[in-house]
């Protein structure tokens, strides 16, 4: 497989890990990304590598705000589920009281 086609699949990768929630298949193709360029960075890029490159990193951060988005989501719901969790154990708590 020839370096634009590995670009390109790995832009699919990434789209389909984050639209599948699969965090760890994310990282693998994070750092499959990291090892291409690390690969590529001895050799001259021609324009199109270039421009595939250009549009992976264009991706690469699409994904990442994605990502974020989903952790903020996340933070918050554990956010509430811990303020949630300390009423009802206040509020069973109070149960006990009363029934004494």
């Amino acid at each position: 497989m020839d370096d634009l086609q590995l670009i390109r699949q790995l832009g699919q990768a990434l789209t389909q890990a984050v639209e599948a929630q699969d965090w760890p298949r994310l990282q693998q193709a994070d750092r499959a990304i990291a090892r291409l360029l690390h690969a590529m960075a001895a050799s001259p890029l021609t324009q199109e590598k270039r421009q595939a490159l250009q549009a992976l990193q264009q991706h690469h951060r699409q994904m990442y705000r994605v990502c974020e988005t989903r952790r903020t989501e996340l933070e918050e719901k554990m956010r509430q589920h811990q303020s949630q969790r300390d009423g009802r154990q206040a509020y069973a708590l109070f149960s006990q009281e009363e029934e004494l």
